[in-house]
């Protein structure tokens, strides 16, 4: 059956209803913004996703709380520069379901209350490259901000490891076995690409010439190193707080 225009809006607001009683506190959820959440959720977020912003505006929520300052929370309807960034990662939220990025997504909004470093234009490149990283590439980022070493001891690099450090299949054992180590490089790449990482190629000690991987055909990389770029996109995704989950090396 095919809607007519009278009645989209009424099918609209029972969406827009039903968010509100998913999220239990309705559009109060942050009380301060719920009349700029529910504009946004009208106009911008198809029914079928309210679930996911919901999602994240309890995440967000959970975090404005531990916010002493209610000035700097105002500003999330005082200031056009962050309302647009709000509105951005309400965006962003509606078109995932991990909550690792719901998480991601209100430290950007914490960080981005508080930071007085950057200015506007940088804070939009930074959750725009947020968006488009995935949640292992996020991890992989991270892991690089500490700067590894051996024997460091952190319990973020231990509860990841298996991402870190995949599996990386010998000459005898079925190709799928490499699959999580080959797919870890491409993140890795696509890490350069957004210039967060930079590596250094490998080079052959006696022919000082680039040495070559035999499973993908691409320059061996001895290591690589995050640069300020990135550095800045995992302060604003709390990587602060991870680097204090660091203790001395052993």
């Amino acid at each position: 059956m095919r809607l007519t225009m009278e009645e989209l809006p009424d099918i609209r607001q029972k969406g827009i209803d039903t968010f509100v009683g998913f999220t239990k506190a309705g559009l109060s959820l942050i009380p301060i913004a719920g009349p700029f959440i529910s504009e946004i959720i009208g106009n911008i977020i198809p029914n079928q996703r309210f679930e996911r912003v919901a999602k994240y505006l309890e995440t967000l929520k959970s975090k404005l709380d531990s916010v002493e300052d209610q000035n700097i929370i105002l500003q999330l309807t005082t200031d056009r520069n962050m309302l647009l960034l709000f509105e951005n990662t309400i965006k962003h939220s509606s078109e995932t379901n991990s909550e690792e990025k719901y998480d991601y997504y209100s430290e950007f909004i914490i960080n981005a209350l508080q930071d007085k470093t950057t200015e506007q234009i940088q804070r939009e490149r930074i959750l725009k490259i947020i968006s488009e990283l995935n949640e292992i590439e996020i991890v992989l980022l991270i892991y690089f901000s500490l700067r590894p070493t051996i024997g460091m001891n952190n319990s973020f690099i231990e509860s990841k490891k298996d991402l870190l450090f995949p599996h990386q299949r010998t000459m005898n054992e079925p190709v799928e076995n490499g699959y999580s180590h080959d797919f870890k490089q491409q993140y890795i790449e696509n890490l350069e690409r957004h210039k967060l990482l930079r590596s250094k190629v490998e080079i052959d000690r006696n022919t000082k010439m680039p040495l070559v991987d035999v499973f993908s055909g691409q320059l061996k990389r001895s290591s690589s190193d995050i640069t300020i770029l990135g550095d800045l996109v995992v302060r604003f995704i709390g990587g602060e707080k991870i680097r204090s989950l660091t203790t001395a090396s052993t």
